[in-house]
């Protein structure tokens, strides 16, 4: 990463020296003790490939000064201060395997790492204060799979805040520039990241009101990709409580964003909850949404529930709902009637038991011409084998856009992500490993979906959940299944809908050893498509010495449809030793593999990937001076390409 030489941490270490002097004239701020270290900082990089075989290392030098103070009165203003002038070298070489050819890159120069923090009359009696904060960071990061990260972040903020006792209220300025390069190694393409982020936000909230306002803005610098956007975004919230246990809520919301996956979004609700006596309560909801893209979607929806509770143990509840919706290109209605009974208790021969059976019954009348309906930003839980299954059908894939859950990075399919057809006409997207995304991330997918024809047809939704847990012992079991009946019109586009989970958990402890085991098989169809998903994952801590842990975890998945297979498996295994109070060593070995066969939609139909990872964690704590070592291997195969990456990192801090 390059960097302009700044020579600002020289005019902040001069008025320092020279604040001694000036003191007896004006009353100048108190600095109390700060500390001093040294830093060095040592990276090394060697890549090997099919194609090529790269070199690189980094070396850092300097030294970061950490304190506080304050001017006039600590309750008037208080501040912080790091500093981390550094020095930098940088030799990078990248050598040809066909034809030896040699490019090489030479860098050095300066950087500043800092952190300043000013508090304004928090301590005080006056009616408002204020915060101001500015930070710049230069980091290195090595990631899972030999992935690679280099973030440069610059960060200015300022809050001002109003006491009011009865609303109070804060307004915050962010500029954020980041610039990130990310690295996922086997020859694919580097990401990189470069934005400038302001967001301006008003917050305020009393004992029945909530009020967020803000607006916020991106320019992404990366001329290709440009996926810049403003959004507005107000919400505001009341509750008023009447009687005993008994209020009526009111939301407001919208927003509004311009340039990339633009939206238009509006939508009040209307909720009172009421208490009619010990065991009875009800609910009664009105929403209006209205939702804009390429197509204007307005929505209402009405709805009320009753439950009663029997005692401690018995809960059952009632719901009737309507919904009527209307896009450009569609008109339908809904009407649903449900039933839900619980049942829970804590002490049940020992055991503690949870079980719940629920149904709702719905008429829908769906009035449609040719076109689309979007969905924006729903949201994705990804799954241990990478597979995730999008909700719609016939979704146009070119109009697929992944985000991460605060929708700011935009994943990038063939880098992060791929796009699969799967039967029954439903997308499918699969993770692609040493990406963006990993496992148990939640993304945004926003898309286009062609509406079905016009029909009208009753469903019929059904869950039932059953979970059991005694000691070391636990089971859990969850259904859910949806059906339709055609009444008139077209039902050919209509399609069975079932999810079935079942999980067990063994978990036993014996002196120094723990041990836990879980089982889990989940069942999903959707028309045509099924897939079945079997996982076992086994944990196992052991205390070997004192001063000696083992951890070793076992994971494997496999998921069948009758188009494509997948097959996970996970290993790793740690040891933690400290041989003394002042070292760690952590050793750590890792695999990980992923087989897929009938593959859609390519030659071979199988992709195969292996990643085995070592590494050795070093840390050494003596007084001063704190070492950190790591040594890390990645040996990575995919299909017929290779990576081995090996990377030596170095941090040593001595206080002063």
């Amino acid at each position: 990463m390059r960097r302009k030489p700044n020579y600002c941490y020289l005019l902040v270490l001069t008025c320092m020296l020279l604040m001694p002097i000036a003191a007896q004239a004006i009353e100048w701020p108190v600095f109390k003790p700060f500390n001093i270290e040294a830093l060095i900082h040592y990276d090394q990089w060697s890549r090997q490939t099919d194609q090529t075989n790269s070199d690189e290392y980094d070396l850092r030098l300097g030294f970061g000064i950490e304190g506080d103070g304050y001017w006039m009165h600590p309750g008037i203003v208080n501040f912080f201060y790091y500093l981390e002038p550094t020095y930098i070298t940088s030799n990078f070489t990248d050598t040809s395997r066909q034809t030896g050819q040699k490019s090489k890159d030479d860098w050095s120069g300066h950087a500043l790492n800092y952190s300043l923090n000013l508090d304004l009359l928090g301590g005080t009696t006056l009616p408002v204060y204020a915060t101001l904060a500015t930070r710049q960071s230069l980091t290195n990061n090595q990631g899972s799979f030999g992935r690679r990260t280099e973030t440069d972040l610059k960060q200015n903020s300022l809050l001002l805040g109003w006491k009011n006792p009865y609303f109070p209220l804060t307004f915050k300025f962010d500029m954020r520039d980041n610039y990130t390069v990310s690295d996922p190694g086997l020859d694919r393409p580097k990401f990189i990241r470069d934005d400038l982020e302001h967001i301006f936000s008003i917050a305020g909230k009393s004992s029945k009101t909530d009020l967020e306002l803000q607006y916020r803005s991106m320019d992404d610098r990366v001329i290709s990709r440009n996926n810049d956007f403003e959004q507005s975004l107000a919400n505001l919230r009341h509750t008023l409580p009447w009687g005993t246990g008994s209020t009526l809520v009111s939301r407001l919301h919208y927003r509004n964003r311009t340039g990339f996956n633009p939206v238009e979004r509006f939508q009040v609700d209307e909720i009172a909850r009421i208490k009619h006596g010990e065991y009875y309560d009800s609910e009664t909801r009105y929403q209006y949404n209205s939702t804009t893209q390429n197509i204007t979607s307005t929505t209402h929806t009405g709805s009320f529930r009753l439950r009663h509770q029997y005692y401690l143990n018995l809960t059952s509840v009632g719901t009737l709902r309507a919904e009527d919706r209307r896009t450009d290109d569609a008109h339908k209605t809904q009407e649903e009637i449900g039933l839900k009974f619980a049942y829970q208790k804590s002490d049940f021969f020992g055991a503690a038991i949870n079980a719940h059976i629920a149904a709702e019954y719905s008429i829908n009348d769906l009035d449609s011409n040719a076109g689309f309906h979007e969905v924006f930003e729903q949201p994705h839980t990804v799954r241990l084998t990478g597979g995730v299954i999008l909700d719609d059908r016939f979704i146009a894939a070119e109009t697929i856009i992944v985000t991460d859950a605060t929708s700011t990075i935009v994943f990038s399919e063939g880098i992060d992500y791929e796009v699969v057809q799967v039967s029954n006409n439903l997308t499918q997207l699969f993770i692609i490993p040493g990406g963006q995304i990993i496992s148990g991330d939640t993304i945004l997918v926003s898309y286009k979906a062609v509406i079905i024809p016009s029909v009208e047809y009753s469903a019929l939704n059904s869950t039932t959940g059953f979970s059991y847990r005694k000691g070391w012992f636990s089971l859990n079991h969850y259904n859910t299944k949806l059906d339709y009946n055609t009444i008139s019109g077209n039902g050919d586009f209509l399609t069975e809908r079932r999810d079935t989970t079942t999980r067990m958990d063994i978990q036993w402890d014996m002196g120094p050893t723990s041990n836990q085991f879980t089982a889990e098989r989940r069942y999903y169809k959707n028309g045509v498509f099924e897939t079945t998903t079997y996982s076992l994952t086994q944990a196992l801590s052991v205390s070997l010495s004192p001063r000696l842990m083992m951890n070793l975890s076992l994971t494997g998945s496999q998921s069948e449809s009758e188009l494509e297979d997948t097959e996970l498996y996970l290993l790793n295994l740690n040891f933690l030793w400290r041989p003394s109070p002042y070292w760690t060593i952590r050793p750590v070995l890792g695999v990980w593999q992923r087989d897929r066969t009938n593959i859609p939609g390519t030659a071979s139909g199988i992709e195969n990937e292996r990643i085995l990872s070592a590494s050795l964690n070093i840390r050494w704590l003596f007084r001063k001076i704190n070492l950190d070592l790591n040594l890390r291997h990645n040996d990575r195969v995919a299909d017929d390409a290779t990576f081995v990456d090996d990377n030596i990192n170095l941090n040593i801090r001595r206080r002063f």
